[in-house]
């Protein structure tokens, strides 16, 4: 009998470990996720701040040209 009790013990102590290593890993792959999503909006922030600098500079240019052409005619 006492060797069921320890039996039913030790099962019972297993399956709950397993269960927290699976709540953990959950956890862990919910984070990386998360992670992964906000690396990805700082990347779409970065590539559209550039592309407006780009557009920016070249509104630069060509109202220099624009200025530069006024000047010589």
């Amino acid at each position: 009998m006492n060797k069921m009790v320890a039996y039913a013990k030790a099962v019972m102590i297993r399956d709950r470990q397993l269960n927290q290593k699976k709540d953990i890993w959950d956890d862990n792959k919910t984070q990386e996720k998360k992670k992964d999503i906000m690396m990805e909006i700082e990347r779409l922030k970065k590539i559209k701040y550039d592309e407006e600098e780009e557009e920016h500079k070249k509104q630069e240019v060509i109202r220099g040209r624009q200025v530069a052409i006024e000047q010589i005619t």
